[in-house]
Protein backbone atom coordinates (compact mmCIF):
# COMPACT_ATOMS: atom_id res chain seq x y z
CA UNK A 1 0.00 0.00 0.00
CA UNK A 2 2.78 2.37 1.06
CA UNK A 3 4.66 1.87 -2.30
CA UNK A 4 1.48 2.52 -3.88
CA UNK A 5 0.83 5.77 -2.61
CA UNK A 6 4.66 6.53 -2.98
CA UNK A 7 3.90 6.18 -6.84
CA UNK A 8 1.21 8.92 -6.68
CA UNK A 9 3.20 11.84 -7.12
CA UNK A 10 0.46 14.10 -8.58
CA UNK A 11 -0.04 16.29 -5.18
CA UNK A 12 -3.07 14.90 -4.41
CA UNK A 13 -1.91 12.74 -1.36
CA UNK A 14 -2.70 15.11 2.14
CA UNK A 15 -2.74 14.22 5.82
CA UNK A 16 -1.22 12.00 8.22
CA UNK A 17 -0.82 9.00 6.02
CA UNK A 18 0.79 11.60 3.14
CA UNK A 19 3.50 12.95 5.98
CA UNK A 20 4.14 9.38 6.96
CA UNK A 21 4.74 7.76 3.49
CA UNK A 22 7.09 10.85 2.80
CA UNK A 23 9.02 10.31 5.09
CA UNK A 24 9.04 6.45 6.00
CA UNK A 25 10.19 3.05 5.63
CA UNK A 26 13.73 3.06 4.80
CA UNK A 27 15.81 0.41 3.34
CA UNK A 28 18.15 -1.85 5.24
CA UNK A 29 21.22 -0.33 4.51
CA UNK A 30 19.48 3.08 4.88
CA UNK A 31 18.15 1.98 8.54
CA UNK A 32 21.69 0.25 9.67
CA UNK A 33 23.77 3.87 8.70
CA UNK A 34 21.33 5.31 11.45
CA UNK A 35 22.75 6.65 14.45
CA UNK A 36 19.86 6.72 16.61
CA UNK A 37 17.86 3.37 15.25
CA UNK A 38 14.33 3.84 17.05
CA UNK A 39 12.62 6.77 18.09
CA UNK A 40 8.46 7.00 19.72
CA UNK A 41 6.99 9.66 20.36
CA UNK A 42 6.32 10.35 24.66
CA UNK A 43 4.24 12.72 26.05
CA UNK A 44 6.78 15.22 26.39
CA UNK A 45 9.14 14.63 23.49
CA UNK A 46 10.73 11.34 21.85
CA UNK A 47 12.35 8.44 23.39
CA UNK A 48 15.39 7.28 21.94
CA UNK A 49 15.48 4.23 24.51
CA UNK A 50 17.13 0.84 22.44
CA UNK A 51 14.20 -1.82 23.16
CA UNK A 52 15.74 -4.30 21.77
CA UNK A 53 19.09 -4.28 24.61
CA UNK A 54 16.43 -4.12 27.57
CA UNK A 55 13.31 -2.64 28.92
CA UNK A 56 13.13 0.68 29.55
CA UNK A 57 14.24 1.66 32.96
CA UNK A 58 12.48 4.74 33.87
CA UNK A 59 8.90 4.18 32.06
CA UNK A 60 6.42 6.56 32.78
CA UNK A 61 9.24 8.89 34.09
CA UNK A 62 10.46 10.33 30.78
CA UNK A 63 10.95 14.12 32.32
CA UNK A 64 14.30 12.82 34.82
CA UNK A 65 15.44 10.24 31.61
CA UNK A 66 18.62 11.13 29.60
CA UNK A 67 17.07 9.11 26.49
CA UNK A 68 14.40 12.02 26.50
CA UNK A 69 14.54 14.21 23.64
CA UNK A 70 12.51 17.45 23.62
CA UNK A 71 12.24 19.40 20.17
CA UNK A 72 12.41 23.03 20.56
CA UNK A 73 9.65 25.55 19.24
CA UNK A 74 7.19 22.45 19.69
CA UNK A 75 4.37 24.55 21.95
CA UNK A 76 1.70 21.50 22.55
CA UNK A 77 4.72 19.63 23.83
CA UNK A 78 6.03 22.27 25.14
CA UNK A 79 2.81 23.23 26.95
CA UNK A 80 2.45 19.60 28.74
CA UNK A 81 6.13 19.95 30.45
CA UNK A 82 4.84 23.74 31.31
CA UNK A 83 1.53 22.04 33.09
CA UNK A 84 3.43 19.52 34.44
CA UNK A 85 5.92 21.58 36.28
CA UNK A 86 2.88 23.78 37.38
CA UNK A 87 1.14 20.08 39.10
CA UNK A 88 4.73 19.55 40.65
CA UNK A 89 4.92 23.23 42.52
CA UNK A 90 1.10 22.66 43.66
CA UNK A 91 2.08 19.03 44.58
CA UNK A 92 5.56 20.62 46.63
CA UNK A 93 3.29 23.30 47.98
CA UNK A 94 0.66 20.55 49.21
CA UNK A 95 3.08 18.69 50.97
CA UNK A 96 4.52 21.50 52.27
CA UNK A 97 1.52 22.62 54.34
CA UNK A 98 0.63 18.91 55.28
CA UNK A 99 4.26 19.00 57.19
CA UNK A 100 3.56 22.01 58.85
CA UNK A 101 0.39 21.06 59.89
CA UNK A 102 1.93 17.48 61.33
CA UNK A 103 -0.03 15.18 58.94
CA UNK A 104 1.06 11.62 59.00
CA UNK A 105 3.23 10.68 56.79
CA UNK A 106 3.57 14.06 54.92
CA UNK A 107 7.17 14.21 54.71
CA UNK A 108 7.44 11.33 52.85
Amino acid sequence: MIEKVRNIDDGSMFGPLAEFVAKAPISREAFMQLTIPTLHSTELGFCIHDWTMMPCQRHADCINCTEQICIKGNTEKTARIEQNLLDAEEQLERAKQAIEKGSSGADR
